[in-house]
């Protein structure tokens, strides 16, 4: 397999995949992201992931007190990405690459991941734009409605 670049700048903070409001609260999964880091000596969890899944799984297993208590967190936030970001990535499959070390699977997971949330992000501000469209429409309706009632009492 060829290696995949990892980008300069990441595309997606771990934290904010986490914190989005179907997933955990942000103060939440800040506490995680960091108990996390601590374990990898300040290294970046996402990075250690993509790179070392294996020795992510470690630390992990160290911050949640066992293998057993890590796999059912990150079970956990498998499911809920899945269920937030409608797809149907299979935890087992993950773990396993994660035990593995499968760096290349964990980057094409992540990459279907990022897909999603970008695509969310993209639903979420033509919603937004379509609410204030909607609302600066209503706005000049009330406005022209205001304006023809004032018309009618001034007109004899």
């Amino acid at each position: 397999m060829t290696e995949v670049e990892l980008p300069k700048e990441k595309a997606l903070d771990l934290t904010l995949l986490l914190s989005s409001p179907d997933i955990l609260n942000e103060a939440l999964a800040e506490a995680i992201i960091h108990h996390i880091s601590n374990q990898l000596e300040g290294r970046d969890p996402l990075e250690v992931l993509l790179t070392e899944p294996k020795e992510f799984y470690a630390a992990c297993a160290k911050a949640f007190g066992g293998e057993e208590q890590a796999c059912s967190f990150l079970s956990f936030i498998i499911e809920r990405v899945n269920r937030n970001l409608r797809l149907s990535i299979s935890p087992p499959e993950v773990l396993e690459a994660i035990k593995l070390g499968d760096a290349e699977k964990i980057r094409i997971l992540m990459r279907v991941i990022l897909a999603a949330y970008s695509k969310k992000l993209a639903e979420r501000q033509r919603w937004k734009l379509l609410a204030e469209r909607e609302e600066m429409l209503s706005r000049v309706a009330d406005f022209i409605k205001a304006y023809e009632e004032e018309d009618e009492l001034l007109t004899p």
